[in-house]
């Protein structure tokens, strides 16, 4: 780990332990929780069997994720400017995904499962939708390499939320699997009782 201190410190903070987070993890997924401020952005990556703290290049990335999110939502500019705003979605979707995934595949092998803790305007944007690859056509977008079709990805709010969510999901489905296996019963049962009177 590069930045041991700040690590610790983020998920002291949390009182979330790293073991617990990597337990409760299935091969194919991955924890990646983010952090970004004005000048630096760290990505904490967790799989069943690595931990890492990721720093990520910084640039203009507040720009180009107003630029996203603008050919996303804002329908106006949609409407009006429909080459512009494909034109911008490609360039800003791609760049987002180099800046934010593409830093950490190599620590993803094998892994098919996201789980994703945003920060900051990171909140505001679906991963599912950034671009994996330049489009060939900006205007199919039946053919353009989404990330969602490389991963499944999910959300959550903190990594203490997510580990709370699945170790009472666990106990759950621990219970589930008790109350299922206490009912049985001999399939001659009824015949055997009335020999008996």
């Amino acid at each position: 780990q590069a930045y041991p201190e700040y690590f610790n410190h983020k998920y002291q903070a949390q009182k979330t332990n790293i073991v617990q987070i990597q337990q409760l993890l299935d091969t194919k997924t991955a924890f990646i929780e983010y952090l970004t401020t004005n000048t630096i952005s760290f990505a904490f990556l967790i799989t069943k069997d690595q931990v890492e703290l990721i720093e990520l290049k910084h640039g203009e990335i507040k720009e180009t994720f107003q630029a996203f999110r603008k050919s996303l939502s804002d329908y106006d500019y949609i409407q009006h400017n429909a080459p512009e705003s494909y034109e911008t979605y490609a360039v800003s979707a791609l760049r987002l995904y180099k800046h934010f995934i593409a830093p950490l595949e190599e620590k993803l092998v094998n892994i098919n499962h996201l789980i994703i803790v945003p920060d900051s305007y990171l909140g505001h944007i679906p991963f599912e939708a950034l671009l994996t690859e330049k489009p060939t056509d900006i205007e199919n977008f039946n053919t353009m390499s989404y990330l969602i079709n490389r991963y499944k990805i999910s959300y959550s709010y903190s990594a203490l939320l997510w580990v709370e969510n699945r170790s009472k999901q666990h106990a759950e489905d621990h219970s589930l699997e008790m109350l299922a296996a206490a009912a049985s019963y001999a399939p001659n049962l009824d015949s055997l009782i009335s020999e008996q009177h």
